[in-house]
């Protein structure tokens, strides 16, 4: 029931982590002096923290004491939540996931699969080229950015890399770092700014479609097909990015998806996508297609698309987890992808 427990955040607590606190049905969140929690009249002394990792520590570093640890986090994955309750943590995040026990109590509720989880407030004034910003600092979040480096590396402009870098900064998503007479970027947490970028409206956002059909008996040899296509079109190369729930099989994530009825591919924006339809093979269609093409833009998959071993070109990992979450059905395959490759 709502409000049958309460927290009471204290004043060092950050804003998005009270959000996501006061998403859930089974807590009221109130300010007060200290961090604790209140049910029936009975009092805890509450440790909040963002990050799994730190949690855990904190708990096992006060096993001797009946303060509670409670990690609030956007969003928590099964792995991460099992380690928690093992660690005798309490956990909340904005899917609706909540764990809380006591001796005398015991709150719990799994977490929302809806595709719309969550309430988080959505991030405004980011178009496309952030959003390529933001996925390339999350494909390897551990590593350490200077703007130019960012710049080179995504062709967007100085005054691009370093406004979106200040905007995460901002929303307490990126921290600075100095070394010597260098200012140096690195993501806080990784898991944290994925949720983020998912409630940005750009990142995933389907511009122009195109439906599409050729034969092939499976969708290995389908793509095959569109490989052998591309590489023997003289003059009029097209490029293209395999992504969506396709090309989460190519990341290594082939126990994820247990069919593949259509295949995503994003085309180079300058290409019409009638023109990249003839260019690899495939027949404009109403209805029964087997490949959507989609308009890149942004160029968020073709700016730098990854080849697999058998020289498809996929997008990056974090743009095809964007994508998965736009398909039919796409969510809980989405989820497992981001537990399986992306790990935050």
């Amino acid at each position: 029931m709502k409000g049958a427990a309460e927290v009471q955040v204290g004043p060092e607590v950050p804003a998005p982590v009270i959000q996501i606190l006061q998403t859930s049905s089974l807590l009221r969140t109130a300010p007060g002096p200290t961090s604790r929690l209140v049910v029936a009249g009975t009092v805890w002394p509450l440790m909040i923290h963002p990050q799994v990792a730190a949690g855990i520590h904190a708990r096992q570093a006060r096993s001797a004491s009946n303060d509670l640890v409670l990690v609030v986090a956007p969003w928590l994955s099964a792995r991460d939540r099992t380690a928690l309750e093992q660690a005798d943590c309490a956990y909340a995040d904005a899917s609706g996931a909540l764990h809380i026990q006591t001796p005398t109590v015991l709150l719990h509720t799994e977490p929302d699969k809806s595709p719309n989880r969550g309430h988080l407030p959505t991030p405004k004034g980011l178009g496309v080229v952030s959003v390529r910003l933001i996925q390339h600092l999350l494909q390897d979040p551990r590593r350490t950015w200077t703007v130019s480096n960012l710049t080179t590396e995504t062709g967007a402009s100085l005054g691009q890399a370093h406004k979106v870098l200040s905007r995460l900064e901002t929303e307490g998503l990126v921290l600075q770092e100095r070394a010597g007479r260098s200012v140096l970027r690195r993501v806080d947490d990784p898991g944290a700014l994925l949720d983020w970028l998912t409630q940005v409206p750009a990142a995933g956002k389907l511009h122009e479609r195109l439906k599409t059909y050729t034969y092939a008996p499976t969708p290995d040899a389908l793509l095959q097909r569109l490989v052998q296509t591309a590489e023997n079109t003289h003059g009029t190369r097209t490029p293209w990015a395999l992504t969506g729930a396709a090309a989460a099989r190519s990341w290594g994530a082939g126990a994820v998806v247990t069919a593949l009825p259509v295949l995503m591919v994003r085309i180079e924006p300058q290409i019409p996508l009638a023109v990249a339809a003839d260019n690899l093979g495939l027949d404009p269609v109403d209805a029964g297609h087997n490949v959507l093409l989609v308009r890149d833009v942004g160029r968020l998959a073709t700016m730098a698309p990854i080849p697999t071993p058998d020289v498809v070109p996929v997008a990056p990992r974090v743009r095809v987890y964007l994508d998965m979450l736009t398909e039919p059905r796409g969510h809980d395959a989405a989820t497992l992808f981001r537990e399986a490759v992306l790990d935050y």
